[in-house]
């Protein structure tokens, strides 16, 4: 059994004003990988009259992600034989892969490890696209077996990571380090945020919001 997040973006698809289909975001969390039966797309009908709606049916295949946290990807779709990929006829679809628990005894569940931050959100204002900010957030592990930093990644360069140690015994902490590069947030759309994958049953993912914004 394992953990699965997964998000499929708006998109719309037209021709000749004649609306082909359209998807609104959906969040979806599959805790058993044999339901997420992405490997493909099938779209229920193929083809659509104008002011029609129909359903597409995105497959992911979670034994082909190459690891834990976040996989993106992007399904296009074919308005007619020779059509171009572009922003509007794509589906982006991100997944977050989570760490199975399904196997652990029943002395790991009664003794897990704990994850604690200082902070899970951070103000760094507005930078000037010459300038960088870095915070600094305590991680602590409070529970009662080591604690397993699995996975860190940030959502976009807008920001960089540093984390010390990865691996916490019980009553340790740890200094995460989150910078904000000015030269980058032009290019950010949405709130910059960190993913951080854990061995915690309880927490096994972990957002940070970052709000920076760039100086005009």
């Amino acid at each position: 059994m394992t953990g699965i997040i997964i998000a499929i973006g708006n998109s719309s698809t037209r021709k000749n004003d004649n609306t082909v289909t359209a998807i609104n975001a959906v969040f979806a969390i599959i805790d058993d990988a044999s339901k997420a039966d992405l490997d493909n797309a099938v779209a229920t009908p193929e083809k659509l009259g104008r002011g029609r709606t129909g359903k597409i049916k995105i497959t992911l295949d979670t034994d082909k992600l190459p690891k834990l946290g976040l996989t993106t990807a992007s399904v296009y779709l074919s308005r007619f034989p020779g059509d171009k990929v572009g922003e509007e006829n794509e589906i982006p679809v991100s997944a977050i892969l989570l760490p199975d628990f399904s196997h652990i005894s029943q002395q790991e569940r009664l003794n897990p490890p704990a994850i604690h931050l200082s902070a899970k959100e951070l103000q760094m204002g507005e930078l000037k696209s010459d300038e960088k900010k870095a915070h600094t957030i305590i991680v602590k592990n409070v529970g009662k077996s080591n604690l397993e930093i699995l996975d860190l990644q940030v959502f976009n360069s807008a920001l960089g990571v540093q984390l010390k140690k990865r691996v916490l015994k019980p009553g340790a902490s740890t200094k995460l380090k989150i910078t904000a590069f000015g030269q980058n947030l032009k290019k950010v759309k949405g709130t910059p945020r960190v993913l951080m994958i854990t061995n915690d049953p309880n927490n096994p993912k972990i957002i940070i919001k970052v709000k920076v914004t760039s100086k005009k």
